[in-house]
């Protein structure tokens, strides 16, 4: 049978190897944090890509569009071809 002193012994060694509850809620908290501001990053590159590509997707449409109506126009080199 275990004394009370052995008891302590085995509490006082077992703490040194096993975090508590309160060591153990800390460590997560921790992490926890470090997650999300690690998301936090990310999610801020992403939306800074995204408005990126709207706003490239814009001029895009934009040169598209002048394009188009550019190329509507007939050129003098193709009237000259077209009435020789």
């Amino acid at each position: 049978m275990l004394s009370i002193k052995d008891l302590r012994k085995l509490a006082e060694y077992f703490s040194t190897i096993f975090a508590t509850k309160h060591e153990l809620e800390e460590s997560i908290n921790s992490l926890r944090s470090d997650m999300l501001s690690g998301f936090d990053r990310v999610m801020g590159e992403l939306r800074a890509a995204r408005e990126d590509k709207t706003i490239l997707n814009g001029r895009s449409e934009d040169h598209e569009n002048r394009l188009e109506k550019i190329e509507a126009i007939p050129s003098v080199a193709h009237e000259l071809i077209r009435n020789t």
